[in-house]
């Protein structure tokens, strides 16, 4: 049996792309500040803590903390049981889903997350959009985007550069945030 030319090269370009998606379960999931990851990655692990540098997308779900250091040039998708950090440098789109959720990286894209605790700190720039759902939000990082918030507690607004609008209904048909009240050091509280 004879394959056409193309026919070789498809099957041969569709196995190099099969090739650039890695999938691995492990109890601990350790990529220390020197190693590269050049493909597409998804991990299911107990405990993560990445600290070197991502060239494609990240899939991640801890079943205990996330810890994200590194440098993800693609988008990020992490779930922490218990706690979601990312403390390194994302190029692209940041999603997160844990219990608590604390960004003090760098986020070139947007930012969405849902937990029950929020924190965008003080050393946070992201340069898009943030979409926050969760109980209590704090926001004292820096954002060039538009914020969107869904809280059902509590939201603490002292950032810089925040993009308009910022929004904020309630969660699930609960009380609209009406308005804002300073707290008297330069941020802004909101009780819902």
């Amino acid at each position: 049996m004879h394959l056409k030319p193309y026919t070789l090269s498809f099957l041969l370009a569709f196995a190099a792309q099969a090739q650039a998606i890695h999938f691995s379960s492990t109890n601990a999931y350790l990529v220390t500040e020197d190693q590269t990851v050049n493909e597409e990655t998804w991990i299911a692990t107990g405990t993560a803590q990445t600290e070197g540098t991502f060239k494609n997308d990240l899939f991640i779900l801890a079943a205990n903390n996330l810890l994200l250091n590194g440098t993800y040039e693609g988008n990020v998708w992490g779930i922490g049981s218990n706690n979601a950090e990312m403390g390194g440098a994302c190029e692209r789109n940041l999603r997160l889903l844990g219990k608590t959720i604390v960004i003090q990286g760098a986020v070139g894209r947007n930012v969405m997350t849902l937990a029950d605790t929020i924190v965008i700190a003080t050393n946070a720039v992201v340069e898009g959009d943030l979409k926050l759902l969760g109980n209590s939000i704090v926001i004292e990082g820096h954002t060039a985007g538009n914020v969107s918030i869904t809280a059902t507690r509590l939201v603490t607004v002292g950032g810089t550069g925040l993009g308009a609008p910022v929004q904020g209904p309630g969660l699930f048909g609960s009380r609209i945030l009406e308005e804002l009240v300073e707290a008297g050091d330069g941020r802004f509280e909101v009780a819902v």
